[in-house]
């Protein structure tokens, strides 16, 4: 058996804030599709707020920040959402 999964940041902005990149939110959304022996068992849209304060991490740069809250809004969603969509699709697609 082989699958894929495919994801892709296809949004994302940044809000609030008082000027101090630390501060600001990113909310981004990722879509994924998981492809098992040629057939999509999942294609689902997740969308997540990476919230702004970010306590001892000083990035100097706002591209740093976002980044850096991009990634870390990308990782809650595999470890919270798409890991229990992804072992109930191959449970249905066995």
């Amino acid at each position: 058996e082989l699958f894929t999964v495919e994801s892709k940041i296809t949004d994302y902005s940044i809000t609030g804030g008082t000027g101090n990149p630390n501060n600001l939110n990113v909310d981004l959304t990722l879509d994924t599709k998981v492809i098992k022996n040629g057939k999509t068992i999942l294609n689902k849209t997740y969308s997540k707020r990476a919230s702004g304060v970010t306590v001892w991490e000083w990035r100097l740069t706002l591209d740093e920040t976002t980044f850096r809250k991009l990634q870390k809004g990308v990782l809650s969603i595999y470890e919270n959402e798409l890991k229990s969509d992804l072992l109930k699709a191959l449970k249905e697609n066995k």
